[in-house]
């Protein structure tokens, strides 16, 4: 008997200040106490793009246009959900004002390469993102 995997897509925003990137330690499951970058589910019906700015102001009360899709990935599986992610490359409004919903983020903050390292990272961000930034010389 094959186990079907539950669906639940989910878009995150890549934010970025002064070649820094914007991580959240997470508060709750999935990637409870790890950190990465800030986003959430896609509600049914809903377009990624409208999810992104609606988590992104949920979650760290930030004012967010997108520029484009930087990265997704199709097989993020944790106890038999699967979390399709589309990471995009985002823009905030000035003045920069973080504020955290403490329900969903336990700590938040602009990250360099070398410090990135040396947080207990999401899988994605620590394997796929954070090199990729590194590459096209988007993160010091």
């Amino acid at each position: 008997m094959t186990q079907t995997i539950k669906q639940k897509p989910v878009v995150a925003a890549i934010i970025l200040k002064n070649k820094k990137l914007l991580l959240v330690q997470r508060a709750k499951k999935p990637a409870q106490n790890k950190w990465n970058i800030p986003g959430g589910r896609i509600e049914e019906d809903e377009k990624p793009e409208r999810a992104i700015v609606r988590e992104i102001k949920e979650e760290i009360g930030l004012e967010t246009t997108l520029k484009f899709l930087y990265f997704s990935v199709d097989d993020l599986t944790e106890n038999s959900i699967n979390y399709p992610l589309q990471a995009y490359l985002c823009d905030y409004k000035e003045p920069l004002k973080l504020k955290k919903n403490k329900k969903e983020i336990l700590n938040i903050n602009f990250f360099s390469y070398t410090e990135a390292q040396n947080l207990n990272l999401t899988t994605p961000v620590r394997e796929i993102l954070l090199p990729k930034l590194l590459r096209d010389g988007l993160i010091e």
